[in-house]
């Protein structure tokens, strides 16, 4: 039995019903919620742990379509953090959802504590929470979340 036109079939249905129920993104996401791109934005982590800055995005802002990121995870004394690793989760609150696959792994890009990140498909305009997770040398977790309202 041949499993791989069930397979596209069955994620074509999926997609369709995911379309289907998402709500219209006409309107922009209300308060301050959202985030400003500009190079060097800067969050702490939820735990205090760890912070990320967010060096360069291609395109910038984030916008629909396929997005790279060059991420600087930082110590808890705003120092690059050498030996850590890092991931990306992208996800739309309001629809319910997120991208395909669901992690992306940063790929150290040589200097301390800074990682490329990407492509992911924002595929939908909408608020988007793009969570950047840590990991430090000590195996510690934190995370930061982003907020971006994508217009596409």
């Amino acid at each position: 039995m041949r499993l791989g036109p069930v397979r596209t079939a069955l994620r074509l249905a999926v997609v369709a019903q995911l379309l289907a129920g998402c709500p219209s993104a006409e309107d922009p996401p209300a308060g301050d919620d959202v985030d400003t791109w500009a190079p060097g934005l800067e969050k702490p982590g939820e735990e205090g742990l760890f912070g990320v800055r967010l060096l360069d995005a291609e395109p910038a802002p984030p916008d629909r379509g396929d997005n790279e990121w060059t991420v600087l995870a930082l110590g808890a004394g705003g120092d690059p953090l050498a030996e850590a690793s890092l991931r990306v989760s992208p996800w739309m609150p309001d629809h319910g959802h997120g991208t395909t696959p669901a992690d992306f792994e940063g790929r150290p890009s040589g200097e301390a504590g800074t990682f490329e990140v990407g492509p992911f498909n924002l595929f939908m305009p909408g608020l988007w929470e793009v969570t950047v997770e840590v990991t430090g040398p000590g195996g510690g977790e934190d995370r930061a979340v982003f907020r971006f309202d994508v217009e596409g």
